[in-house]
C-alpha cells in the first residue's frame, strides 16, 4: 500500500511539472485550464496523498516490559528451596599475587652506591676544575690590566719628558720672537742676539736630552711608535736650532739664502713636531688608551709648569 501511494505522489509531482508546461493536457476535465489551476489541483492531490499515507502507515512497536534479570529469576528459586537445606558456599578464588621486584642483594646495593659516589665525586671534581680555571682566568685578566696600567704610566712619563724638553725650548723661542718684535723700541740688537743664542742653546740641549732618553719597556708595537715619536721630537729640536742659526746668520749678512734656509728649517721643525704628536697618539692607541684618557692627558699637559723641566736642560755654548 505504501509503495502504491508513493507512486501516486511521484506521479502527481510529474503531472504537476507537465501541467506547468501544458495546462490543457494536465487538467482536461476543467473548463479553465491555467497553470494556477494546475498548481491548485495537484497541490490538493498531493496533500490528500500525504494524509492517506499517515493513516495507513504501520504503528511503531510498543516497548516491551523489562525482562527479568538472572538475579530476579534466581530469587524465587532460592526462596522455594527448603530452609533446612544448606546453601552452597562458593569457593574462594585465589587472589592474584602481584609481581614483586626482585629482592636486591647487599652486593648489588654496594655496587650501585659506589657508582653513584663515583659520579658525584666526578661532578664535584669537574666543578672544582671549572672554578679553578675561572679563577686563573680572572687572575690573568687582572695581571693584564695591571700590566696595561703600568705601560700607560711609562708612556705618560715618556711623553712628559718629550713635551718638557720641547716646552723649555719653545719658551726661549717665544722669548726670542718677542725680542725681535721689540727691536728698535726698548730692545737693542745685542739683546736680540743674546735671546737668539739662548734659544739656540736650549734647543740644542733639548735635542741632546731627547737623544739620551730611553724608550720604556713596553710591548714592541707601542715601543716602535714611541721610538718614532722620539726621533721626530729630536729632529724638531734640531730643526729649531738650525732655524735660529740661519736667522742669526741673516742678521749678519742679510742674504736671501740665509732667510730661505731659516724658513725651510722652521717648516721642517713644525712638521717634525706634528709627527711626534702623531706617533705619541699611535702609541697610546696601541697601548689601549681610551679617548677620555687621551683628552685628560692633553688637558694635564697644557697646564704643566716647564720650570722644573728647564732644570734638567743644560744649555751648551755655541762653538
Amino acid at each position: 500500500m505504501e509503495t502504491f501511494l508513493g507512486f501516486l505522489i511521484m506521479g502527481s509531482f510529474v503531472w504537476l511539472l507537465f501541467g506547468l508546461i501544458s495546462p490543457a493536457r494536465a487538467i482536461f476535465w476543467a473548463r479553465k485550464r491555467t497553470r494556477l489551476r494546475v498548481l491548485g489541483w495537484y497541490a490538493i492531490f498531493f496533500l490528500v496523498m500525504l494524509v492517506v499515507i499517515q493513516v495507513f502507515a504501520p504503528q511503531p512497536p510498543q516497548p516491551q516490559a523489562e525482562q527479568a534479570t538472572p538475579a530476579t529469576e534466581a530469587a524465587p528459586a532460592a526462596a522455594s528451596q527448603p530452609e533446612d537445606q544448606p546453601t552452597a558456599v562458593p569457593a574462594k578464588q585465589p587472589e592474584p599475587v602481584a609481581a614483586s621486584a626482585t629482592p636486591s642483594t647487599p652486593a648489588v646495593d654496594a655496587a650501585k652506591l659506589a657508582e653513584e659516589k663515583a659520579v658525584k665525586e666526578k661532578a664535584e671534581q669537574a666543578e672544582a676544575e671549572a672554578a679553578r680555571a675561572q679563577a686563573e682566568i680572572e687572575q690573568a685578566q687582572q695581571a693584564q690590566a695591571r700590566a696595561r696600567e703600568a705601560d700607560k704610566a711609562k708612556i705618560r712619563a715618556f711623553e712628559k719628558d718629550l713635551r718638557g724638553y720641547d716646552a723649555v725650548s719653545a719658551l726661549f723661542m717665544e722669548n726670542a720672537k718677542a725680542m725681535t718684535r721689540r727691536l728698535g723700541k726698548d730692545a737693542s740688537l745685542g739683546d736680540l742676539y743674546q735671546s737668539l743664542k739662548q734659544a739656540r742653546q736650549y734647543a740644542q740641549a733639548g735635542a741632546n736630552e731627547v737623544l739620551k732618553l730611553r724608550v720604556p719597556d713596553v710591548p714592541e708595537p707601542v715601543a716602535a711608535a714611541l721610538k718614532e715619536a722620539k726621533e721626530a721630537s729630536w729632529q724638531m729640536l734640531l730643526g729649531r736650532k738650525d732655524a735660529l742659526d740661519a736667522f742669526m746668520d741673516w742678521l749678519d749678512s742679510r742674504k736671501p739664502s740665509d732667510q730661505a734656509k731659516m724658513q725651510e728649517e722652521s717648516n721642517f721643525s713644525t712638521l717634525q713636531a706634528a709627527k711626534s704628536v702623531e706617533f705619541l697618539l699611535k702609541a697610546k692607541d696601541r697601548a689601549g688608551f681610551t679617548e677620555e684618557e687621551i683628552k685628560a692627558d692633553l688637558k694635564a699637559d697644557s697646564g704643566e709648569d716647564v720650570s722644573q723641566q728647564a732644570k734638567h736642560v743644560r744649555p751648551q755654548k755655541r762653538k
